[in-house]
């Protein structure tokens, strides 16, 4: 049986990334891809946000910090899960 991706509609966009990121993204997920990786990383992250923003019941329009703080938490992770 053949799983199906899920199919969203792309938006080509530039995206710098620190030299060497893609191509370990690419290395770490060979088949999947470097892209979908990336794809994968900016939905969830969205999640998150929206999901705090509507916790505290906020407009993220109006309310920049809820963004902040699920990058610090986001951070917070990643710095626990290297040391």
């Amino acid at each position: 049986m053949t799983v199906r991706k899920k199919s969203y509609p792309l938006q080509k966009v530039t995206l710098n990334l620190r030299k060497g990121d893609f191509d370990w993204l690419r290395a770490m997920h060979g088949a999947l891809g470097a892209s979908e990786v990336i794809r994968e990383l900016v939905m969830v992250h969205r999640s998150k946000v929206e999901n705090v923003a509507a916790q505290r019941n906020v407009n993220l329009n109006i309310h920049a910090d809820v963004i902040d703080d699920v990058l610090a938490e986001t951070h917070a992770e990643l710095e626990g899960s290297t040391g």
